[in-house]
């Protein structure tokens, strides 16, 4: 099972005990449903709850899974436009860009910089996150 959220939409200000937001959510490749939370500490909500989805995906591991995608493309879109954001053993590391990134991507030589950086970074045993590039 690979899970993957796409067209994900976080409601900071309705966050209480857990993150608020609606996402659309995969399982390798193929839709499975949109899944939501209010964000007052209960569960995750599916839109067509049935009882292959309670049985495959209604569980605290899924559920942890899923919060903490929703969590870490959070974080991502948040520290994104100001410095590479970075994964390595389930931590989240930020480095800023030397110049704003709208400056760094009218450079010539943007591509061989963005290159360069990313293959140090997986050759460091980081996962780049930036979707922004």
């Amino acid at each position: 099972m690979k899970l993957s959220l796409k067209k994900v939409r976080v409601f900071e200000s309705l966050s209480e005990e857990t993150i608020c937001f609606s996402a659309d959510l995969y399982d390798d490749g193929k839709f499975i449903s949109e899944v939501s939370n209010r964000g007052r500490g209960g569960s995750n909500d599916f839109s067509n709850y049935t009882t292959e989805i309670a049985k495959k995906y209604d569980t605290l591991d899924v559920e942890c899974d899923i919060m903490t995608m929703v969590e870490r493309y959070n974080i991502v879109t948040k520290k994104q436009s100001k410095g590479w954001v970075l994964s390595k053993d389930g931590q989240i590391y930020t480095q800023k860009f030397p110049y704003a990134l709208s400056r760094i991507k009218k450079n010539s030589k943007f591509n061989e910089w963005f290159i360069k950086n990313k293959t140090q970074f997986k050759a460091d045993g980081y996962e780049v996150l930036n979707r922004n590039l």
